[in-house]
């Protein structure tokens, strides 16, 4: 079976959908390597992308650059990549990036679609002007032509039912997720760079994730203030995202006696410090509005860290259970859960480290195979 995919943003650093293409590649070739894995892109790999994808004989990256505007992805996207799948002819042509160009793209080609979240839907005031000019415009298109869905998480496809009933109901969606190995591979790191790091030796909280409106992070600044007497610090690890923060962060840093000395923003950090600021964390603490997973919350389980997130979204599917998950945005209420899980650590340590074997990349492609991919071959016979 000739299988595409399409890797226009890896030629970004690895996070989040990166990420996620990267595992899909890596597990299909791992468990299938009868499969021929190709992967197209507008340009080369970015550095540490290209050192995570195996060096696998049924793996081939085909770059094709558009002799106007070859930096940029998304014209790559609408006005490349169709030729490129209409002269490769796959069997079947994979989307992560949940788009497809509406321009031609050929009609005999079976394409399944990567569906991370509906943001864009449920809230549409949380995501950049650019990205729901995007999926505005291609979302509908994409979701109509695809001949199958895979999602990240039973939620995200009870939402991709919800709101594409009429355009998925005789498709077959199938769910599954999980961590990147390369993560797991590293979860040996340990230490923590002190020089660069200067929480390294303090108890603190855990956030990772774009600061974005949606992660609600102006909710767990406030929160931070009021369990100021718990001696905790704060750790924010993720890029600086959209929306109008800086103002209002300010205003909540300048309250009196807010605990600025205990807050620390890291920005983007590499994949070995990242795994050594998890792993040296107390507890991880999310207040994101909705995710389609929950991936931070998998990774910190993954190393041992206990986990609390809101009652919502893939969240309630990931961490119930596992972690504790707060019904209420009432400050006694997160203080009572992160009072419990101090309280009960090494409970929540076990109780992740189970629910992690449920997002293992080979099941998970190996499932794919059983629902989807058999089904495919049969038709093609």
């Amino acid at each position: 079976m000739k299988i595409l995919i399409d890797g226009v943003r890896l030629t970004n650093r690895p996070a989040g959908v990166i990420d996620i293409t990267i595992s899909i590649i890596n597990a299909l070739s791992r468990n299938f390597p009868n499969y021929e894995i190709l992967v197209i892109t507008h340009n080369e790999l970015h550095v540490d992308v290209a050192s995570q994808i195996e060096n696998s004989k049924n793996i081939k990256v085909i770059v094709e650059k558009t002799v106007l505007f070859q930096s940029i992805g998304l014209y790559w996207s609408l006005f490349k990549i169709n030729s490129i799948v209409r002269r490769i002819k796959p069997d079947l042509f994979i989307a992560p990036n949940s788009l497809l160009s509406p321009f031609f793209f050929p009609k005999n080609i079976k394409v399944a679609l990567y569906i991370h979240d509906l943001v864009y839907l449920l809230y549409p005031e949380s995501m950049s002007l650019i990205t729901k000019i995007q999926m505005k415009a291609l979302q509908k298109f994409s979701i109509k032509r695809a001949d199958f869905f895979w999602t990240n998480s039973k939620y995200t496809k009870e939402q991709l039912e919800l709101f594409f009933s009429d355009d998925v109901k005789h498709k077959a969606i199938f769910s599954g997720s999980g961590i990147n190995a390369n993560f797991l591979n590293n979860s040996s790191i340990d230490k923590l760079n002190s020089d660069k790091f200067i929480f390294h030796d303090k108890k603190y909280l855990l956030f990772v994730g774009t600061q974005e409106p949606r992660k609600n992070i102006l909710f767990l600044l406030q929160l931070f203030a009021e369990i100021r007497d718990k001696d905790y610090h704060l750790v924010i690890v993720g890029n600086k995202g959209w929306g109008q923060f800086e103002k209002s962060i300010d205003t909540i840093l300048n309250q009196a006696n807010y605990p600025k000395d205990r807050l620390h923003f890291t920005g983007y950090v590499e994949l070995v410090d990242l795994i050594a600021i998890y792993k040296q964390a107390t507890l991880f603490v999310s207040t994101s509005l909705n995710e389609g997973l929950g991936l931070p919350q998998l990774e910190a389980m993954a190393l041992g860290v206990p986990v609390i997130s809101p009652d919502n979204s893939a969240m309630k599917e990931v961490v119930s259970g596992a972690g504790i998950t707060v019904t209420s945005w009432d400050f006694k209420d997160w203080n009572t859960a992160i009072e419990a899980v101090a309280a009960n650590r090494l409970f929540y340590i076990e109780k992740g480290y189970q629910r992690v074997l449920d997002y293992n990349w080979d099941t998970v492609v190996i499932n794919f195979d059983i629902e989807i991919l058999i089904k495919l071959k049969q038709n093609l016979k």
